[in-house]
């Protein structure tokens, strides 16, 4: 077997380096026949280069004379009325570096005035520039001008802005047409070239400079009658007029040509330099070159032979070497998500059947960034490694999975209905807690799950950005941290869709006023009056036309980054209202703010916060912002340096929804809020009123004792409210004290708060509401 392994590798060898160097030696004799054409292109680079070299000196002549018309516009910028215009041009022409100009002309808006302060109606190229490039110092292009008592004139001109501080807007300085024979000399232009020449693109195709030799003014007719090549020699006047470089071949008397031309609509208007050169006399230089090229290829035709071959070879094994490195995590030592694809793809492939009870499913750890961030790099691969291992562990034939990213993981699992399934990635939740780490903290799992639909045309990547989404969305929709297994369906399919809807309307929400502020009045049990507010959010749908609720749109809002400009618009509207309460000596509370943590993270958002409740003279202590415990529970360090910042500047601070599944005493100990608002968690009775109380208290006690407010939100009972009251707590906010207002109405109640006078705010706010 390794003797014929041998054999017929040594004839492949042999056969490749026959047809390797069959096809080196005709490439040579190919070369040999096309050297014409190489040639011309080489004569066409040539011709190319330099053109441009030419047109780079006049784009430099250009400038000085554009300098000019810049240095007077500066002159100028102090000038407040025509007046000043006037003497200032007049000083400035008796300068000698002005005294070739022809005239100065100015404009004051879009109105074009003489140096003497008369508006000018005749013809003039500058309102074709100033219309195209008002703010751009340049040349103008050549134009014939009437107004002088000489008769037309042919003129070029330069054009400059003034600042905005001065009478006039723009000067324009004016030379005659034969100024131009100092823009291009054909004493130092077209080595080598038959002519080289500035043309102007007019309907007369008008050669300016460099033509003396020629028997025609005009570069069309010249070319036309040195070429007779009508296509050719419009292709030329296409370059011209269009304003872009370019090279034509053309044939003179049996012998090619390049006609090279360099033109540039926005730094050289009209103007094109056009040469014209011998293809032999560009590549004189090259003939050597080529055949000596063609010699060592011929050469070295067998050596190139070996070293091809080891390339071949060599490539193959890279191929293979990339794509494992595509298709597999070399950390963890499995497949990838494009990986997992492919073999998802090929065992589904396999076992297309009517009903073939395969789910797809997106594992997520959750907490991921936490524990990398808490506990470091090394920690994290452990962890990972254990979860690769423990999802290997119960991976069956015809199964899948694959590491995607970040403790993203994906499976393809086989089972008969969805319970048995469940119960799989119970055993495999089991599995993946028994690591144990340098330090402890608990593995929380979640499984978006797609079921896979024979019937339907899904690919794999569809399905598992199905199962992402179910993860995605149930979270948003579902408030609860012990659901794990979330199966995609079509309502959340609809919320999907509903999503995406949202994210096509809400820039044009935001503009058309359809996001509108509701405040929430908080009642201060300890002064028995109200004592603040809190700003609320929502979102008004034109078809409906109900208010949607934060929970609808806010997840998505954070996902996509649109909270940001959602956060700052609120904002925004309540300074305004607080400015103008207390500017017509209206009574103003305290105003809360809820920020998200992607707002709080910005880099400008102290910076920009602060700005706006300068611009609007808000004093300090009016605004309190609102963040969620959450933020708090993944990133303390950030939090707290957030808070300080806030506190320098004058805002108060406050954690909202404390209790709501992430509390901690370290909260308390590591953030100088000045308010926390206790979630409507805590209201709910369990088992034992005993214990309900007691944790009740010793928070409400523990953050008094902090130094920080206590407000207990969601209070919609007197029960509630007696309650609070023993407990001691500060403050209350709900339905009970207030429904949440749209600003009008919350200026009424404002107005008819007096203190003591609790129970009958409920009353005021259905009367309010229209309930």
């Amino acid at each position: 077997m390794r003797k014929r392994f041998s054999d017929y590798g040594k004839t492949v060898l042999m056969a490749i380096l026959a047809v390797v160097s069959t096809v080196l030696l005709i490439a040579a004799i190919s070369m040999l026949s096309s050297y014409s054409e190489d040639l011309a292109v080489r004569a066409v680079s040539e011709a190319q280069i330099r053109t441009t070299e030419e047109k780079e000196k006049v784009y430099e002549r250009l400038t000085d004379y554009t300098s000019r018309a810049v240095s007077m516009a500066l002159l100028l910028s102090d000038c407040e009325d025509e007046y000043a215009v006037y003497n200032t041009v007049s000083d400035i022409r008796s300068k000698t570096e002005y005294r070739d100009v022809r005239m100065v002309r100015y404009f004051v808006g879009d109105t074009l005035y003489t140096d003497s302060g008369t508006e000018f109606t005749g013809t003039d190229a500058a309102r074709a520039y100033r219309a195209a490039y008002p703010n751009t110092p340049g040349y103008i292009g050549v134009f014939d001008d009437n107004s002088s008592s000489e008769g037309t004139m042919s003129m070029i001109g330069f054009y400059a802005p003034v600042s905005a501080d001065s009478f006039a807007d723009a000067v324009v300085l004016y030379y005659p047409r034969q100024k131009l024979t100092t823009l291009f000399s054909t004493d130092d232009g077209g080595a080598d070239a038959e002519f080289s020449v500035l043309a102007l693109d007019n309907d007369k195709n008008e050669i300016l400079v460099g033509g003396e030799d020629l028997s025609t003014p005009s570069i069309k007719e010249t070319l036309r009658l040195l070429s007779g090549d009508a296509e050719r020699v419009n292709e030329v006047v296409r370059l011209i007029h269009e304003g872009v470089d370019g090279t034509v071949r053309m044939k003179i008397q049996a012998k090619r040509y390049v006609v090279s031309v360099c033109a540039d609509r926005e730094k050289m208007n009209d103007l094109a330099i056009v040469e014209l050169y011998a293809e032999d006399i560009l590549c004189a230089n090259s003939l050597d070159l080529v055949d000596t090229i063609l010699m060592i290829i011929i050469l070295f035709a067998f050596i190139a032979v070996a070293v091809i071959v080891y390339l071949v070879l060599h490539s193959i094994r890279r191929k293979k070497a990339f794509y494992n490195m595509e298709t597999m995590d070399t950390e963890l030592q499995c497949p990838n998500r494009r990986g997992f694809e492919t073999l998802a793809q090929k065992t589904l492939g396999r076992n297309n059947l009517v009903a073939s009870d395969f789910f797809i499913i997106a594992m997520h750890l959750r907490h991921y960034k936490h524990i990398k961030d808490s506990f470091g790099e090394e920690e994290t691969a452990r962890l990972l490694s254990h979860l690769t291992t423990a999802i290997s562990k119960m991976i069956g034939i015809e199964e899948n999975y694959g590491h995607c990213y970040d403790g993203e993981f994906v499976l393809l699992l086989h089972a008969r209905d969805r319970d048995e399934l469940v119960a799989r990635l119970k055993t495999l939740a089991y599995l993946a807690n028994q690591y144990r780490g340098t330090h402890k903290f608990d593995i929380i799992l979640r499984f978006g799950i797609y079921e896979i639909d024979p019937t339907e045309n899904i690919t794999v990547p569809q399905a598992i950005d199905f199962a992402t989404e179910a993860n995605t969305l149930t979270h948003a929709t579902v408030q609860n941290v012990s659901m794990q297994f979330n199966f995609y369906s079509k309502e959340l399919r609809e919320i999907r869709l509903m999503n995406e809807d949202m994210e096509l309307r809400m820039e044009g929400a935001l503009k058309d006023g359809e996001f509108q502020l509701f405040y929430q009045p908080k009642y201060n049990l300890q002064l028995g009056r109200q004592d603040g507010c809190e700003a609320l959010v929502r979102w008004y749908d034109p078809k409906t036309k109900k208010f949607n609720p934060p929970a609808l749109f806010m997840q998505l809002f954070e996902t996509n980054g649109f909270i940001v400009r959602i956060d700052k618009y609120v904002y925004s509207k309540v300074c305004e209202y607080i400015s103008y309460s207390i500017a017509h000596g209206r009574t103003v509370y305290p105003v809360s703010v809820n920020v998200s943590r992607i707002t709080a993270v910005q880099p400008d958002f102290i910076d920009y916060y602060y700005k706006v409740k300068t611009k609007y003279g808000i004093s300090d202590g009016l605004i309190m912002i609102e963040f969620t415990e959450s933020f708090a529970y993944e990133d303390y360090t950030t939090l707290r340096a957030i808070v300080d910042g806030l506190h320098a500047k004058g805002f108060k601070c406050s954690i909202d929804d404390f209790g709501c599944g992430y509390s901690s005493y370290r909260i308390l100990k590591s953030l100088p809020m000045d308010e926390i608002k206790l979630d409507k968690f805590f209201l709910e009775k369990s088992d034992s009123e005993v214990r309900d109380e007691a944790i009740f208290k010793s928070i409400i006690a523990l953050a008094k004792n902090l130094g920080m407010k206590v407000t207990q939100e969601g209070v919609e009972t007197k029960e509630d409210l007696d309650r609070l009251i023993a407990l001691g707590c500060d403050a209350v906010q709900g339905y009970y004290y207030s429904y949440p207002l749209p600003l009008s109405d919350y200026i009424v109640f404002v107005a008819n708060t007096h203190e003591h006078d609790l129970i009958d705010k409920k009353d005021l706010t259905e009367s309010l509401l229209g309930e």
